[in-house]
């Protein structure tokens, strides 16, 4: 991923810290000039039923912003935490800033039994980002 220069990645790990902007800034602090910072989120608040027309999908779309609510609410972790992270890179004065936004949409069924979200782990995609926006920020160099 890094080539011959050195780097730093994060994964789904600002989402549950207090102070991610100071953890973001010691990772780049530990950067050689031309070091890559990747990092990647979710922002689940963007996450919601497919099918609106689905008899089930009001109630879906509520428990799904209870959840991310909840979360935030009781300190355990921001779902919607990918949305800010453009904020907290651009704070850290690279020279070079890129993002890039992907939403996976996955079909459910009968727990791990439907081939969609089988594959989904295969691929090592926990199942919070599901239906989660991943924020990455590719190709972050330092001056």
């Amino acid at each position: 991923m890094f080539g011959s220069r050195p780097g730093c990645r994060i994964c789904g790990v600002e989402v549950c810290l207090r102070d991610p902007a100071d953890v973001l800034r010691r990772m780049s602090d530990a950067l050689r000039p031309g070091g890559w910072l990747v990092t990647e989120e979710i922002d689940n608040a963007v996450a919601g039923s497919v099918d609106s027309a689905h008899p089930l999908a009001e109630a879906f779309d509520a428990c799904y912003r209870q959840r991310i609510e909840f979360a935030l609410d009781t300190g355990v972790m921001d779902l919607c935490f990918g949305r800010a992270l453009p904020g907290y890179v651009e704070a850290l004065g690279f020279e070079e800033v890129g993002y890039e936004g992907v939403a996976h949409t996955v079909r459910g069924g009968v727990g791990s039994q439907a081939p969609s979200v089988r594959t989904h782990f295969a691929n090592g995609r926990p199942l919070n980002s599901e239906l989660a926006v991943l924020t990455a920020v590719p190709g972050v160099v330092l001056t």
